[in-house]
């Protein structure tokens, strides 16, 4: 009984990050976590969108453990193109520990709209062509 009472609580502390306050608009950010595998630490570096009200937690240190989702995930490859975490097996999202942040920023827009067109892969080439559709703009 006391493992399973543990384990809901552990749930609720944990999902309790994922705040569902007024103040719950995305946010473009840049983020360093730190991250571990079977050959060691290593960083891991990414633009994405987190909650606004997790981003304030975070920054006001009011939070410091438990994780944060970050969505529309995208990375520089070892090419050098911006390109999206999203393919068959992964869906662009991913979660992290809050403790495991090494630096976060807060930025204007999509990163997709503040690369050089020839700096992105594919993927992002996709979706500013998409969005450049739907607004009517080429």
């Amino acid at each position: 009984m006391t493992k399973k009472l543990l384990f809901l609580l552990t749930i609720v502390t944990c999902f309790s990050c994922f705040d569902t306050t007024t103040n719950n608009q995305d946010v473009w950010v840049y983020v360093e976590v730190l991250s571990e595998d079977n050959d060691g630490p290593y960083d891991v570096n990414m633009y994405g969108q987190i909650k606004n009200s997790i981003f304030e937690r975070i920054q006001n240190d009011s939070d410091t453990k438990g994780i944060f989702l970050i969505k529309n995930i995208r990375y520089i490859n070892e090419d050098d193109f911006l390109q999206t975490f999203e393919d068959d097996q992964f869906q662009g999202s991913s979660v992290y520990r809050i403790e495991k942040i090494i630096t976060m920023d807060v930025l204007k827009s999509d990163p997709i709209f503040t690369f050089n067109k020839d700096k992105l892969h594919e993927s992002c080439k996709k979706i500013l062509a998409a969005k450049a559709s739907n607004t009517g703009v080429n």
